[in-house]
């Protein structure tokens, strides 16, 4: 699932200079788009570890929706990661390049033939690295650190708090906070349906704080349907 969302402004093309294979066919290169020019469909997250003030991540261009982020993320903690969710953070936060496209299979490694089936798709077999990325002047786009100061202006619409208990789910869509959000604990199902929309995600109450609860904005379904490629 994905929203049309904007590139931000100071990004231009520039040739990908991938670490990994690309899978994409060759007549169907990736690009980065500057806001002049046509988008592609996306929508913008934050992986991000909890810090004193709030949290601090990284920026994961494609699939942004807890649809997608929150099984792969709890299915890495529980079969590649073996409940680990500071080595979690550190594979996906602790790059040197600015981000990520896309969560892929990678994080599914370990997992039960009925959860990888359900979750993996064959056209996106890893999590690229974002790489090649300038600025208007040309020079190396710099990675920009998310976090609750600067999150609400940033394209980012999710940010994933990878915490001890469990996944902090805020949205940005509807600038109520963006330092806060619902729980859902390590122990989920990662075949739950989570809910896109936002209204489904609320900050928790002042007096609540402190006290993370799994969100009820989910419903247990049997089967899931891959996610379709972006290209």
């Amino acid at each position: 699932m994905r929203t049309a969302a904007a590139r931000p402004s100071c990004w231009t093309p520039a040739a990908p200079e991938p670490t990994h294979p690309d899978p994409a066919p060759a007549s169907e290169p990736r690009t980065y788009h500057s806001s002049n020019e046509e988008k592609p469909l996306s929508s913008p997250s934050c992986i991000a570890r909890p810090t004193e003030n709030g949290y601090a991540g990284i920026y994961v261009h494609y699939d942004g929706v807890p649809s997608v982020q929150l099984p792969f993320l709890l299915t890495a903690y529980a079969y590649r990661f073996k409940g680990d969710h500071e080595a979690l953070a550190s594979y996906l936060i602790d790059i040197d390049e600015i981000g990520w496209e896309h969560l892929g299979d990678d994080l599914l490694f370990g997992a039960p033939d009925p959860i990888h089936n359900a979750l993996a798709n064959p056209d996106l077999d890893y999590s690229p690295r974002m790489t090649g990325v300038l600025t208007q002047t040309g020079a190396p786009a710099e990675r920009m650190e998310i976090n609750e100061s600067n999150a609400a202006d940033s394209e980012a619409g999710w940010v994933y708090v990878l915490r001890p208990e469990g996944i902090e789910v805020i949205s940005l869509a509807l600038g109520e906070d963006p330092a806060h959000g619902p729980v859902v604990r390590w122990n989920h199902s990662p075949l739950t349906q989570f809910s896109d929309h936002p209204v489904h995600w609320p900050a928790p109450t002042r007096s609540s704080r402190g006290r993370p609860s799994t969100t009820l904005a989910a419903q247990s379904v049997p089967a899931r349907t891959p996610r379709p490629a972006h290209r």
